[in-house]
């Protein structure tokens, strides 16, 4: 699990769920799939998850400042709790179910005390 825990906050990126999920997809395909699902949305040039699932705790959107560009770039992650919605809508064998239900617990809990 260590290889795909991504550090912002205890949630995941879209790479590393594509990888979790093991559904034969790598990121860009993932978010076509989950464009074409209207799980995500087109916004310009950026992807942006459709409220209801921002709602619901499945998705967190962060913006970092690229100075680069002179902008704020979203970036879509994926909570334990989506990631466990994710993994059922999928249903394949995923190595999700190697990780045990307390270490999701464990990541949501921490997420949620991460809050601010």
């Amino acid at each position: 699990m260590s290889n795909y825990y991504d550090e912002y906050h205890g949630n995941f990126s879209l790479s590393a769920t594509a990888k979790i999920l093991d559904i034969g997809k790598g990121r860009n395909e993932f978010i076509a799939l989950l464009r074409d699902k209207k799980i995500l949305m087109k916004k310009g040039q950026f992807n942006e998850p459709y409220q209801y699932f921002i709602n619901q705790k499945y998705f967190v959107v962060h913006c970092f400042n690229n100075e680069d560009f002179h902008r704020l770039i979203p970036v879509i992650y994926v909570t334990p709790k989506g990631l466990e919605w994710l993994s059922k809508m999928f249903s394949k064998k995923t190595k999700l179910s190697m990780i045990s239900t307390d270490i999701l617990q464990s990541l949501e809990d921490k997420t949620e005390s991460m809050k601010y």
